[in-house]
């Protein structure tokens, strides 16, 4: 168990922390873990899943019905094949990280509704000729931006570039003794966000979290700013956002639309996918 705050204090400060009774609740193994350094990305179920959240089979059923006879995806196949971990990347070996540009975010970077060849990072690649290593993560919060920048930094060699493509700023994660949650605005409605083990009703936590407009600006500026000056002066750097409020309350460097046109009528298609491609072209040299 872990002791409340006065015990703590009782045991481990007042005494000028010589007690040796008392020894500090230890890290969860989900942190600091080298055998999966970057957030399990659970989204996608298998190698080849053909859904993956929003882009879920009966969503293209009924886009069936009522989209036009030339709609790209009656006939593009759409699938997610990735890595080990969960993400649309190679495995960790397989990556150059010195020479590579790496892309972190949410469901926007990981291209959800879009097939592999339609993904920023496909279309950045033919753009710069270098790898690019998709860090995206559906339901990802700027938290996550931050514990991915973190394992980057401690386990891998530093990247050509990195990019920041800025979430929701409503969301954020928040943890448990057995993992994490990932808190968004999909809990708000929902009584299946509960989390047994520690009493938590996050559907609770992230209305709470979000009462305050003030609390969600602030959270959002510190956590871009850490992300920031963490890769200051060691190498290239840009932050966007698909979202206009994260892009404000970051300082982001650019915003984009959202053009509903993946294949599940919500995230970016095909064409942001370029757009924001080139424009990382036109600064990361």
């Amino acid at each position: 168990m872990i002791l409340d705050w006065t015990k703590r204090r009782a045991k481990y400060f007042d005494d000028g922390f010589h007690n040796t009774d008392y020894a500090p609740h230890p890290f969860p193994d989900y942190i600091k873990n080298p055998s999966n350094p970057f957030t399990v990305c659970t989204a996608v179920h298998s190698e080849t899943d053909k859904w993956c959240g929003t882009d879920s089979i009966e969503k293209y059923e009924q886009n069936l019905l009522t989209k036009p006879d030339n709609w790209h995806y009656r006939t593009k196949d759409v699938s997610y094949k990735t890595n080990s971990d969960g993400y649309r990347a190679p495995e960790w070996s397989q990556v150059d990280w010195s020479n590579a540009i790496v892309l972190l975010g949410c469901s926007c970077t990981f291209g959800v509704g879009l097939a592999e060849d339609e993904t920023i990072a496909h279309y950045l690649e033919q753009e710069t000729g270098r790898q690019v290593v998709n860090l995206g993560f559906p339901g990802g919060s700027n938290d996550l931006i931050l514990q991915n920048s973190i394992a980057l930094l401690e386990y891998f060699p530093v990247p050509y570039a990195v990019v920041s493509n800025f979430t929701p700023s409503d969301r954020f994660r928040f943890f448990h003794k057995d993992g994490y949650h990932e808190c968004g605005a999909w809990v708000a409605a929902s009584k299946k966000h509960y989390i047994k083990l520690d009493n938590v009703n996050v559907s609770d936590l992230w209305k709470l979290t979000n009462l305050s407009e003030a609390n969600e600006i602030a959270r959002t500026y510190y956590t871009a700013q850490a992300i920031k000056w963490m890769w200051h002066n060691k190498t290239q750097y840009c932050a966007i956002s698909f979202f206009d409020l994260s892009a404000h309350y970051a300082r982001a460097d650019k915003f984009f639309y959202i053009d509903n046109a993946a294949r599940d009528d919500l995230h970016p298609g095909v064409e942001c996918s370029r757009t924001v491609a080139t424009y990382l072209k036109s600064v990361i040299k």
